[in-house]
C-alpha cells in the first residue's frame, strides 16, 4: 500500500492541498484548473536521464 503524501505546507503536495483548498473555500461555485506542461516539453530535463527521486527513465 502507498504512503500518503505529506500535508505540510512545506512540501509540494502540502502547499499545493494548501493552494487548492483555499481557492474551492474562495470560489466555491468556479471550476478551478492545474495546467502543467506535458512530459518532456523541456530541453531543461532531457528524458533519458534517471528521476531523482525514483531512478525511472521515462524515455521510450
Amino acid at each position: 500500500m502507498c504512503e500518503r503524501p505529506s500535508t505540510e505546507t512545506r512540501t509540494f503536495y502540502g502547499a499545493l492541498k494548501h493552494i487548492a483548498e483555499g481557492l474551492i473555500n474562495r470560489y466555491p461555485d468556479k471550476l478551478i484548473v492545474f495546467l502543467i506542461p506535458p512530459h518532456g516539453s523541456s530541453d531543461t530535463v532531457p528524458e533519458h536521464l534517471p528521476n531523482a527521486i525514483t531512478g525511472q527513465v521515462y524515455s521510450a
